[in-house]
C-alpha cells in the first residue's frame, strides 16, 4: 500500500514540478524586435540559404540594428 501511495505523491510531485517550470520565464527583459517565428520550428524557415545579406539587411530596416530571430 506505501508503494502505490510512494508513486502517487512521486507523481504529483513531478507534475507540479513540471507546470512550475514551465511557468518561470527565463528572463524578465523583452527580446528584441524580429520576425515572427513558427509554434515548432522557429524561424527556421525565414533564414535564406543564399545572399543572406540582403534579407539581413530588409529586417534590419524593418526591426532595427538588432533583430531577434
Amino acid at each position: 500500500m506505501t508503494t502505490v501511495l510512494d508513486i502517487t505523491t512521486a507523481v504529483v510531485i513531478a507534475i507540479l514540478l513540471f507546470f512550475w517550470l514551465r511557468g518561470r520565464s527565463p528572463s524578465t527583459t523583452p527580446l528584441p524586435p524580429g520576425p515572427m517565428k513558427l509554434p515548432v520550428l522557429g524561424n527556421l524557415l525565414d533564414i535564406p540559404t543564399e545572399r543572406q545579406w540582403l534579407k539581413f539587411a530588409a529586417w534590419g530596416n524593418l526591426y532595427g540594428k538588432v533583430v531577434y530571430i
